[in-house]
């Protein structure tokens, strides 16, 4: 009889070379190729000055599989370490400051712009003299703009080429070893600014940076604009101090929007650092006291529209807001008869209106009870949300608010409701 221990030795071999034989075969090899060529200067047709580096990468986005520098004095290179059939960009670092700092096959500024290179492949790159961008900032107040970041944009789609600096003590500065192709510039990155007196990368001007030359980009950085006025009360005259204001741009996509600016106890506001552009003022009160009012108009269609230019101050945009009123009331089970937490009520315009801006808001407390406050005295209905357990009610119980009850409330009053009971679902 054979020892049990050499039959499980032979039996966990025989396993083993089967599940071996089971796996699938492994893929050859890519076959190796090369990628060879010269690097030479588009002016002279020789070897570019101090020579250059050439660098394969993964043509996905991934990183660097080969490189090598150039022949010193023929411009000659292979990157060596390719697969065969596989697409690579390929990148041309040349040194000194006489070509651009980077480019990219067939001739471009971005790794994004570079056409994949199959391996094997022989190629000749005409290296283009780098372009340069310089100019003075200068403040709308006639102040040389000292400090402020520079940044060379792409002119063909909204993204950082990644090259910028900082403007000198005398608004001057300098970008060099740019490959030569559009460009749009900005100015500061907290208040930016772009040539020529733009305020976005859509309305900037196009820099055309021809190569081995220097284009000027002088421009004048306005100083940001202000408003200022004063809020009053409406039935009395007096300043409200804490009150504040919200600027609507009359373009929905001009941006430029605007909050705070806060009155102080002379019912004075100012906004600072406003954008260009053609705005309506809205009155606030984040205390609650007051309705919301609008410059020039009883809602924001019918608001004045006012113009701010660029480094204006813009004075005298006053304002009146009356006391808001309230609505209170009561929410209870239905079958419980017992108060409801949090359910929350939101203010809207008579049957068929948007919700009230900047009203102020309050969820039944332990007691069942809520509360909007800072309403303005127009038809308002009144919509409560019990969440997940009691759904959406339109007082007095309707489910729509074109079926909802019309309350009329006055400035500085207060409306109580009856209770509302809410059946759960």
């Amino acid at each position: 009889m054979r020892p049990i221990g050499r039959r499980l030795c032979a039996v966990t071999l025989t396993v083993l070379l089967t599940a071996i034989a089971a796996l699938p075969a492994s893929p050859a090899s890519a076959a190796a190729a090369s990628i060879t060529g010269h690097v030479l200067d588009a002016q002279t047709g020789g070897a570019p000055t101090n020579g250059a580096c050439v660098y394969a990468w993964e043509a996905n986005g991934g990183g660097i599989v080969a490189g090598t520098c150039v022949d010193l004095q023929t411009g000659a290179f292979t990157l060596d370490g390719l697969e065969s059939g596989v697409g690579y960009r390929i990148e041309v670092s040349p040194g000194g400051d006489a070509y651009p700092a980077q480019t990219w096959l067939p001739g471009a500024a971005t790794i994004s712009d570079a056409v994949p290179v199959v391996a094997p492949a022989v190629l000749d790159v005409a290296l283009p003299r780098a372009a340069t961008l310089t100019g003075t900032l200068t403040r709308s107040d006639g102040t040389p703009a000292a400090g402020l970041n520079v940044l060379v944009w792409l002119a063909n789609r909204e993204e950082a080429f990644g090259r910028s600096t900082t403007t000198a003590e005398d608004g001057s500065w300098t970008i060099g070893g740019l490959y030569p192709t559009s460009y749009k510039i900005s100015f500061d990155c907290c208040w930016p600014a772009w040539a020529y007196g733009a305020t976005d990368w859509a309305g900037a001007a196009v820099i055309e940076a021809a190569p081995g030359a220097t284009s000027r980009v002088d421009d004048t950085y306005w100083l940001p604009a202000t408003l200022t006025g004063q809020i009053t009360d409406a039935a009395t005259g007096g300043p409200i101090e804490g009150a504040c204001i919200e600027l609507r741009n009359v373009d929905p996509a001009g941006g430029g929007g605007y909050s705070g600016g806060c009155t102080d106890a002379t019912g004075t506001y100012l906004a600072e650092n406003v954008v260009p552009g053609r705005f309506r003022v809205i009155f606030y009160d984040p205390q609650g006291r007051y309705a919301v009012a609008y410059h020039g108009g009883d809602d924001l269609a019918s608001a004045t529209v006012v113009t701010i230019p660029r480094g204006g101050r813009v004075t005298g945009v006053d304002g009146s807001m009356s006391l808001g009123a309230t609505i209170t009331g009561r929410v209870v089970d239905s079958r419980t008869r017992q108060p409801v937490q949090w359910v929350c009520p939101l203010a809207f315009a008579g049957r068929d209106g948007d919700y009230v801006p900047y009203e102020q808001q309050e969820c039944s407390d332990a007691d069942g009870r809520w509360r909007l406050s800072a309403l303005p005295a127009r038809p308002t209905t009144v919509r409560l949300d019990g969440g997940d357990r009691y759904g959406v009610v339109w007082l007095y119980n309707a489910g729509t608010q074109t079926r909802a009850t019309v309350f009329e409330p006055q400035p500085g009053s207060t409306v109580t409701t009856r209770d509302v009971r809410l059946t759960g679902r």
